[in-house]
């Protein structure tokens, strides 16, 4: 884990690219073996829309992790499997190791937003998580 808030890397008033890029190279310097970051969602346009996402750069190795977790996750939690897609997101991209991003649940829908409030809740999607990754590495 490399923060608990949006700016601990680098300063506050650093640019996005240069906080990104610090997740990324704690991860590269360090030797790890995946590279997962872990999110809420939002979706203005539409605030009933629920559930867990996964993204992956591409690769064969991102696209099963980022399965895994989607699958993990919603197992877990009950939460709706909203998607499996590919982007280009900048710590996706720069990561020398497998890499997921991982979307839990919609902080715009209210039913959501609650479920993420909970300790419990937040237990399950960890949990769920580490069955991704557990099922990852013993598929490898």
């Amino acid at each position: 884990m490399t923060r608990r808030s949006d700016r601990e890397l680098t300063d506050s008033r650093s640019p996005d690219a240069e906080e990104l890029g610090a997740r990324v190279n704690v991860a590269n310097r360090a030797g790890a073996i995946l590279f997962i970051s872990i999110h809420s969602n939002a979706y203005e346009k539409d605030p009933g829309v629920s559930g867990v996402m996964s993204f992956h750069n591409g690769g064969a190795d991102d696209a099963r992790l980022a399965r895994s977790l989607l699958d993990g996750v919603g197992t877990a939690t009950g939460l709706e499997r909203v998607g499996l897609e590919r982007a280009s997101f900048f710590v996706l991209r720069n990561s020398d190791m497998p890499s997921a991003l991982v979307e839990i649940g919609f902080m715009t829908n209210a039913r959501d937003e609650a479920k993420l409030a909970s300790p419990e809740f937040r237990m399950e999607a960890a949990r769920g998580l580490l069955v991704g990754i557990v099922e990852y590495l013993g598929a490898r």
